[in-house]
């Protein structure tokens, strides 16, 4: 037998060699730490652009910017406390996933919205109740033609939700890879989540489960302040306001500091939200208190809405500090909240290079104007290119 001498710079390499080898495969199921992803050995995931699409939207399919985005979320596909699944005529169809396969875009169904919490937390904590619920949900994609799915539950909100909320990521990953195994084209089921940007809600969800199950998450970036507000603050701030008295945690930079640092999620699987709407406050100027009297004068409004408020002499300002626009009406007894294609292009570049995984946008369609173009889905993207 022949001896083979290893000197020390040979060890070093094997070393190094076989620790590539297994932080990739880390990496691959979501185990590293939130500083630690997949760019970290060169191999750089490609970014994620995915675009909300509801049921019953104003925007027709040949209407959506397909050539724009990787991931359209089909939105919503809901239930009943047992499980059954609530079939309309917008959601789910076969008409979205088609549209989408011809221009290589993949498409989730996505589950639940707003008003869906009590329904996912009975669905979710009998184990029966819960396997029939996915079980539907895994025949509908087989049907349907849809990629995967995203679980858009608003919001785990105590210790038996997140149990339940753990319990279902679970169960639908289980049985997205069943389906992967047997699927005959050699598909990849994804699945994401949709998750609050606040650490009150986040409390509830175990980062364990985040990391092992989801391929991505969309951190709802918006909606940070609205008719339930103590003040008429920004909704979606780039970074704090030095007015705003909850500025500890109203903004992107710190809700995404949240899940990457003190949850350690990795980067490449947080993507930030854009809103393609401005929340509308009946106030004369930003942080003055609400009037809880005034809650129905509040609105939200579509991006080309504001587009014709702008006409009519509504007036924008810029807000150096957050990143992020205004628009006063004429009267001066309203102001909107929104995002623009300046807030739009700073969040996607800021989004760039803090490393996370990508852009989501709510909803499609609200910032598409007269010339066909979606404009704040197109500048995002541009300053993040594929």
């Amino acid at each position: 037998m022949r001896t083979v001498k290893i000197d020390r710079t040979d060890s070093l390499v094997l070393l190094v060699g076989l620790f590539v080898m297994l932080a990739s495969t880390m990496a691959a199921r979501g185990q590293l730490p939130a500083d630690a992803g997949s760019e970290t050995f060169g191999q750089v995931k490609p970014r994620i652009a995915l675009g909300y699409l509801p049921g019953g939207s104003q925007i027709k399919l040949d209407e959506v910017p397909w050539d724009q985005l990787t991931h359209v979320a089909h939105a919503f596909l809901q239930a009943d406390e047992q499980g059954t699944l609530l079939l309309t005529q917008d959601v789910p169809n076969t008409q979205v996933p088609s549209e989408a396969h011809d221009h290589n875009v993949r498409v989730l169904i996505s589950l639940g919205g707003g008003q869906s919490v009590t329904v996912f937390e009975k669905i979710s904590t009998d184990p029966s109740i819960r396997q029939t619920y996915v079980d539907h949900i895994v025949a509908l994609i087989e049907k349907y033609d849809y990629d995967g799915v995203d679980m858009d539950w608003e919001f785990p909100r105590d210790m038996q939700s997140k149990r339940g909320f753990s319990a279902l990521a679970q169960s639908l990953r289980t049985a997205l890879d069943l389906l992967e195994k047997r699927s005959r084209d050699g598909r990849q089921y994804e699945l994401s989540a949709t998750i609050s940007g606040n650490e009150f809600f986040g409390q509830w969800i175990d980062e364990k489960v985040l990391r092992e199950s989801f391929d991505h998450l969309h951190v709802m970036t918006y909606d940070m302040a609205g008719p339930w507000s103590r003040v008429a603050a920004h909704h979606a701030p780039l970074y704090p306001s030095p007015n705003d008295p909850q500025r500890r945690w109203r903004s992107v930079d710190t809700s995404m500091l949240y899940w990457s640092r003190r949850r350690r999620i990795p980067k490449e699987k947080l993507c930030v939200g854009i809103p393609l709407y401005g929340r509308l406050f009946p106030v004369q100027q930003p942080y003055l208190p609400l009037d809880p009297a005034t809650k129905d004068d509040h609105k939200l409004l579509a991006y080309n809405e504001l587009r014709e408020l702008s006409r009519a002499g509504w007036t924008t300002k810029w807000d150096p500090d957050m990143k992020v626009p205004w628009l006063f009406s004429p009267d001066g007894k309203a102001l909107v909240a929104f995002d623009d294609g300046n807030s739009a292009r700073a969040k996607a570049t800021w989004a760039r290079e803090q490393g996370l995984g990508g852009l989501f946008f709510w909803a499609l369609g609200q910032d598409r104007m007269a010339d066909g173009r979606s404009w704040l889905v197109h500048e995002a993207v541009t300053a993040w290119p594929k």
